[in-house]
This record gives structure tokens, sequence and C-alpha cells, in this order.
């Protein structure tokens, strides 16, 4: 059975999608819009410029991550008030075991993202 995008929102906390490949993002992209997922500005994931790091929302809405929340994506010792998962879409799509790289919240790291 395919796992979908869609899947990922029943994790707990926040859901980021990374994808570091080109041919990965375009897939991203077009699976994200046949799920039904926009940008919060109703933009379609096909017709926007592709990154390699999103997050996505419960009501189907995704973003870019830049700035310090892909600061806290390269750096492991930031803490954060909630669970963060970090899902390589590439394993994701392949049926890998190892494509969530899972963040536990710890408010109390010298350095928080919010």
């Amino acid at each position: 059975m395919k796992r979908t995008v869609e899947e990922l929102l029943q994790l707990s906390g926040n859901v980021y999608i990374y994808v570091p490949k080109k041919e990965v993002q375009k897939q991203f992209l077009v699976d994200a819009e046949r799920e039904g997922f926009s940008f919060g500005n109703g933009v379609v994931p096909t017709q926007s410029v592709s990154h390699d790091l999103y997050r996505i929302y419960p009501d189907k809405s995704m973003c870019y991550v830049m700035g310090p929340g892909y600061m806290g994506f390269l750096a492991w010792k930031v803490g954060c008030v909630v669970d963060r998962h970090y899902i390589n879409y590439e394993k994701y799509m392949n049926g890998e075991g190892e494509y969530d790289d899972f963040r536990e919240a710890n408010p109390y790291a010298s350095t928080i993202l919010v």
C-alpha cells in the first residue's frame, strides 16, 4: 500500500517534510496537491517554487520553512515547546522504516523554537 502525505498528519506535534533532491521535491508537490494540500495563500503546490523543507498542518495547508525554523532543523540541540517530526520524504515514499527524524519537545533547552 502506498503511503500518503495525509497519513503524516496523524503524528503528534509539528510535521516537517524534508525533500533534498529535485525529483523528490517535484513528487512531493504532486502528491500533496493530489491529496488536497495548498499553501496558506491558496497557491497549489505544483504552482510554487520548490524548496527542500516544508511544514504541513492539519487543515492541509503547508508552508516553506526558512530562517530560524530551518536552523532548528539543522541543529540537534535546539529545543522546542512541541514534538517535531522531520520526515525524509524519499525514504517515506520508498517504504523505509527510518524516515522520521523525531525530536521530542524540550522547553528547557538553552535555545528554543516556538
